[in-house]
């Protein structure tokens, strides 16, 4: 059985978030395809980024196993995984 508040479909569950002006970090996934814009360079330093993983953009079987020598990251989209400090 699935908690309340919660979901086992891996979709946002808008009652874990806060308002960005009560935050002092922020994590924050950049995705081509996204539509929603970037932290506010005024407002938020970016502190450290790596490299995500973007399923949707990424064709099957490359996205389910890594193969090294660069193979995986040549066949596959990545965005960017980033926190960011106040």
């Amino acid at each position: 059985e699935v908690p309340p508040h919660m979901n086992d479909r891996n979709l946002r569950e808008p009652s874990r978030y806060h308002e960005e002006d009560e935050c002092s970090f922020l994590a924050d996934l950049t995705l081509m395809h996204q539509a929603e814009a970037p932290p506010d360079e005024k407002q938020w330093k970016e502190m450290h980024c790596l490299p995500f993983l973007d399923a949707e953009s990424s064709r099957l079987p490359w996205r389910a196993f890594y193969v090294p020598f660069g193979v995986s990251n040549s066949r596959n989209r990545f965005g960017s995984y980033c926190i960011y400090k106040r």
